[in-house]
């Protein structure tokens, strides 16, 4: 994350950026010097972040404001696969608008080998999570019922600041379980072990 080595209007805009590096030169030569590449940043492929990365490829996500009023904020969201090895790049998929606060994780159903996302927020006031799963090859959202848990830990508006961990087909949250009060601000004192549940969501 910095700012972007090609100049901005806006002082305080940031972008982020791709460094490839092998795990063999790493373990060899921890202290290298960066260097910027126009090809590896993320504003340049008008998408913000990454959901995940699976078998070579990165999932990056994009996000526009469409609706601003005092009560409410719409976002359209988006995603786009990238391969840094071979520099191809997917256009726009899985484009849907609605209100701001998701975040993003990424993984392959390994029966298939289609890849997925998911997208899904916390809703404060109804005590539940709104979960939906992308396929890449069918280009179809759909919505998880009745997620069970609430994955730890929230940011002040409510999106999952903890990312999921991909393994063997499934995304897996470190979360805690429906019936616990839990906010953003929760004090790690008042919750305990017990509370604490691993939730696994099959991509199959």
């Amino acid at each position: 994350k910095g700012e972007s080595p090609y100049g901005s209007d806006d002082e305080s805009e940031v972008d982020y950026s791709i460094i490839p590096y092998s795990i063999h030169s790493f373990v060899n030569n921890p202290s290298f010097t960066l260097f910027a590449d126009h090809h590896y940043l993320l504003n340049e492929k008008d998408c913000y972040g990454i959901a995940g990365s699976c078998n070579g490829l990165i999932c990056l996500i994009g996000e526009r404001l469409v609706t601003f009023t005092v009560e409410y904020q719409e976002h359209e969201y988006w995603f786009r696969l990238w391969n840094p090895a071979t520099r191809a790049i997917s256009e726009k998929i899985g484009c849907f608008i609605d209100y701001r606060g998701f975040g993003f994780n990424f993984g392959c159903d390994n029966s298939t080998g289609t890849f997925k996302a998911v997208a899904s927020r916390y809703i404060h006031d109804q005590l539940t999570s709104d979960v939906r799963v992308f396929s890449f090859d069918e280009n179809v959202w759909r919505n998880i019922q009745s997620f069970p848990v609430v994955p730890f830990n929230l940011s002040g508006h409510g999106s999952l600041e903890h990312d999921a961990v991909f393994f063997n087909g499934t995304l897996n949250w470190l979360a805690v379980r429906n019936d616990i009060p839990y906010t953003w601000y929760c004090h790690p004192e008042h919750l305990t072990v017990e509370q604490f549940v691993i939730v696994s969501l099959d991509l199959g």
